[in-house]
């Protein structure tokens, strides 16, 4: 089945330091997820079987992702791919939030979202 959502404040939540507008979830029963998530800081974590893409949004980002402990400088239109079992966090230094697109599969479950701080 196809749908139209509309992503108000009402539908964001907190996931370990992240706003989440989530578009597509589990409840769905499609099998991939998407978001868009605005970040300050998130926490270091892992998945076991959820892959992730990130595309960077912001237009002038001043942040980076954390890869299995590599640094990585973002840049507006960079896309970040993270296969299960790879560490990662990101973090903002300006003074505005990182917004990416994220897409996920199978969608994203906060059963198979493991901090590793």
């Amino acid at each position: 089945m196809s749908f139209v959502r509309n992503l108000s404040e009402e539908r964001a939540k907190k996931v370990n330091g992240e706003k989440v507008f989530e578009m597509v979830t589990e409840r769905d029963k499609k099998k991939l997820g998407a978001a868009i998530v605005l970040v300050r800081e998130s926490k270091l974590h892992h998945h076991d079987y959820t892959e992730e893409m990130y595309f960077v949004a912001s237009e002038n980002p001043k942040a980076v992702v954390y890869l299995d402990g590599a640094i990585i400088s973002l840049k507006h239109d960079d896309v970040v791919y993270i296969a299960p079992g790879t560490k990662h966090k990101l973090e903002t230094h300006g003074p505005e939030d990182l917004k990416i697109y994220v897409a996920t599969h199978p969608p994203w479950s906060q059963k198979d979202h493991h901090l590793d701080e």
